[in-house]
Formats: structure tokens, sequence, C-alpha cells
């Protein structure tokens, strides 16, 4: 009886993918993937937490902290946006229009239905004097954004002071 038990025992723990037996059975492959969303949500937090210090240090005013932060994101997450849009702002505060265009340019290519990427460029392409560009990313901005009145004026070449960063908590 008591190798029948064993035998039962063996059997049923293979079947059912008991790591103590060394079998993965059905259990590794949702082992695998709760693994993979686990560093998913890791790299999420982490890139949220960073972008926040990088933030942090630009509203106390260390501009240079903050833009390696933003930098060193960028370079391991390309597609973290708002790190990029603050990259952009950070280079226009400081008069840089071609790192802000670099990383406008770049948003676009990440979300080229993004109104408010439309509206920067023109704006910063406008400033430039480059003003068919501009005009095509204005007229873009407002399209996507029809309700936006700071879009439609700004495509009639109304006057309207720049937007704040589209930084939070700024």
């Amino acid at each position: 009886m008591k190798t029948f038990t064993l035998v039962v025992i063996s059997l049923l723990t293979s079947l059912t993918g008991c790591a103590g037996v060394g079998n993965k059975g059905a259990a590794g492959p949702l082992r695998g993937e709760r693994r993979e969303q686990a560093m998913k949500q890791f790299e999420i937090h982490r890139d949220n937490a960073q972008y926040r210090a990088a933030i942090e240090r630009w509203e106390a005013g260390d501009r240079f902290t903050c833009e390696a932060q933003l930098k060193g994101l960028v370079a391991r997450n390309p597609k973290h946006m708002e790190s990029r849009q603050a990259l952009a702002d950070l280079a226009m505060e400081h008069g840089d229009s071609v790192g802000a265009e670099e990383q406008l340019r770049e948003l676009l290519k990440l979300a080229p239905d993004n109104p408010q990427t439309h509206h920067s460029l023109g704006l910063l392409l406008e400033s430039q004097n480059k003003l068919d560009e501009a005009r095509q990313h204005l007229k873009r901005a407002a399209e996507l954004d029809p309700n936006s009145t700071l879009y439609q004026l700004c495509l009639q070449g109304e006057v309207v002071p720049p937007p704040a960063p589209a930084i939070a908590g700024r």
C-alpha cells in the first residue's frame, strides 16, 4: 500500500506540475508570464520614479541634473514620452531650439496624432521663421483638437502667450 501511495503521489505531482518534483508541467509557462509581467511593471515604476526625480530637480532649479536624469531615462527607454516632452520643454526654456526640435520630432514619431506636440513644434518652427512647416503643424494641432481655442487662435495667427511647459506637477 505504501508503494502504491508513493506512485499515486508521484503521478499526481507530475501531472499538476509540482515544482518540488522538478517538473514544470503547466505551471512553468504561467510562472514565466508572471515573471515577465513583474519585470514590465518594475520597469514602468522605475521609469516613472526617475522621471519624477528629474522633475523635482528641475523645480529645485537644478537644470543640469534634471537634464542628465531625463537623458539617461530616454537612453534606456526611448519611448518614454513624458521624458521627451520634458527635455523639449527644458530645451525651449533655455533657448536650445535645436534640442527642443529634436525631442518634439521624436515625440511625433511615437505619437503622430498628439495635438500638443504638433502645436509646440509649430510654435517652435514659427520662432525659427520656418513658416510653411510651422503652419502645417499648427493646422494639424487644430484638426486633431478642434475644440481647443488656443490651437484655433494660433492657426489664425492671433498673438497668444506661449503655453506653460507640459510638465506634470508644474
